[in-house]
């Protein structure tokens, strides 16, 4: 399958997701979820996507170090 394959894969298998689950949400009037399901869905698709095309993608891991390299510095430094 070629890459624009996949990606057109990928959006029809998304928007049966949408079809599936945004309904219910809907009829029992659930905002924040709705908008936590959207969210989350673009994310996966953006992801995969990404994913399909080769881009580089950070590890989650890159951003934990960012974040907690200064304090095991204090933390060595004790």
């Amino acid at each position: 399958m070629t890459e624009i394959g996949s990606i057109v894969a990928f959006m029809l298998i998304a928007a049966g997701i949408i079809a599936v689950e945004v309904p219910s949400l809907r009829n029992r009037k659930l905002k924040k979820e709705m908008l936590a399901f959207f969210v989350l869905l673009m994310v996966g698709l953006g992801m995969n996507i990404a994913q399909t095309l080769n881009a580089p993608i950070p590890s989650p891991l890159d951003w934990i170090i960012i974040i907690f390299k200064p304090f095991t510095g204090w933390i060595a430094g004790l």
